[in-house]
């Protein structure tokens, strides 16, 4: 590469590498970075870190602990941390900011300039909010903008009007969707009765959306939002436990199904072999459209999304798949029934080829249509869509293919 093509990568700050230690590890791990517990310091990371990530390091400490901690935090971090209280886990309202810097709009840009010039210079300021006595919010305008005006000119004739606004209550998550398609550096945020009361920064909003979206991976495999590497071996348990039993219990109905069909089984001991193969090729087909559709789901509102049309997207996809694997799987079949001298290889090859094609199909249409159903009914379609493919797979080509060699084999 050449030197003048190099972009230099910018050294996280104290705050972001504290921060991700908490997020990755847990709180004692952040405790045990600092040098352990020691209030100044405690109160210290506070300050730095957001109000969403400073609430839940501040409710790892005990109450002894806390009463110390409040004793040195500066009164500013106090009332955060108390008005992020106020608003449901993972909203706008949890992680956002006091104001940094605000202007009455009969301010001159040079008084607001001297008042900027006299903040803390790791403040990170982008923008300049404008309010009216009262607090209502009416403008903001860009640090960048600021500098380019006369410093006679008020603050009224240079703000943009037009104010990037999110509520307070709103789904973090859901800010995050809009903000993909915005530029925009820093939102304004208004409580229920449209007062101006914190803003929520770009860099905070794309952290915390690629935490969640790192904490929904995981709860498909029934790993708690909340567990970590620091997590007590007695919490991890009771966290993963249930979801194992849930799991446990649905591998039940596949194995039913092996017992219905014993006999064929018995008689054709290489369709125990390919039922591996089966399994795990439908369950591959049906986790890609699951994760299509998630991803969809992730950037979208359900609303916009047709299930129909996806639906008769993944039948083609799965057809065209099945036209392809199942013939190689069939092939596959018949040279192992022959080089082992088995009995009746055109009736198993032929089962073992319809088998796939049909449960490809099944498989791409279940792994679209769980999560958007589960979605439409209230439920988190990280929870259960694995749980719901992996069981419906399963039982669909274990049944398609011992059933079919059980049908066609009289037939040859």
């Amino acid at each position: 590469m050449h030197a003048g093509n190099h972009v230099p990568t910018r050294p996280p700050t104290e705050s972001e590498r504290l921060g991700t230690i908490l997020f990755a590890q847990g709180p004692d791990a952040l405790l045990a970075e600092i040098g352990g517990f020691a209030p100044g310091a405690v109160a210290r990371v506070l300050d730095a870190l957001n109000s969403g990530a400073a609430i839940r390091l501040y409710d790892s400490l005990t109450e002894a602990q806390q009463v110390e901690v409040l004793e040195a935090l500066d009164p500013r971090v106090v009332f955060r941390l108390a008005n992020a209280r106020i608003f449901p886990e993972r909203s706008v309202g949890r992680v956002m900011y006091s104001p940094r810097i605000s202007a009455r709009p009969d301010d001159t840009v040079g008084a607001t300039i001297e008042k900027v010039g006299a903040m803390d210079a790791a403040s990170n300021v982008f923008v300049v909010w404008v309010v009216e006595h009262g607090g209502k919010l009416v403008g903001w305008v860009r640090m960048q903008d600021l500098v380019t005006h006369a410093h006679a000119a008020t603050m009224a004739s240079v703000m943009h009007a037009t104010v990037p606004l999110v509520k307070a209550n709103d789904a973090l998550f859901d800010v995050y969707r809009r903000a993909l398609s915005e530029r925009v550096l820093e939102y304004a945020v208004l409580d229920d009765r449209s007062r101006f009361v914190g803003t929520l920064r770009a860099d905070v909003l794309f952290r915390e959306a690629s935490l969640e979206l790192g904490e929904r991976g995981g709860e498909s495999v029934g790993v708690d939002r909340d567990e970590r590497l620091s997590t007590p071996v007695r919490e991890s348990l009771f966290k993963r436990l249930p979801w194992l039993v849930l799991n446990l219990g649905t591998c039940f109905l596949p194995a039913a199904i092996v017992v219905l069909f014993e006999g064929t089984l018995k008689e054709f001991v290489l369709l125990a072999s390919f039922l591996t193969v089966l399994v795990g090729q439908t369950i591959n087909t049906g986790e890609q459209a699951l994760a299509v559709m998630v991803r969809a789901m992730t950037f979208a509102d359900i609303k916009t999304i047709r299930l129909q049309s996806a639906l008769a997207k993944e039948f083609m996809v799965g057809l065209l798949q099945g036209l392809v694997c199942g013939p190689i799987a069939g092939i596959g079949m018949y040279v192992a029934v022959t080089l082992k001298d088995q009995p009746e290889p055109m009736a198993l090859a032929v089962a073992t080829a319809i088998a796939t094609l049909i449960a490809s199909i099944i498989a791409g249409l279940c792994g679209t249509a769980t999560p958007w159903i589960l979605k439409k009914f209230g439920f988190d379609p990280a929870l259960t869509s694995h749980i719901a493919l992996t069981t419906v797979t399963d039982v669909a080509s274990i049944a398609l293919l011992l059933g079919l060699a059980q049908l066609l084999v009289p037939l040859f």
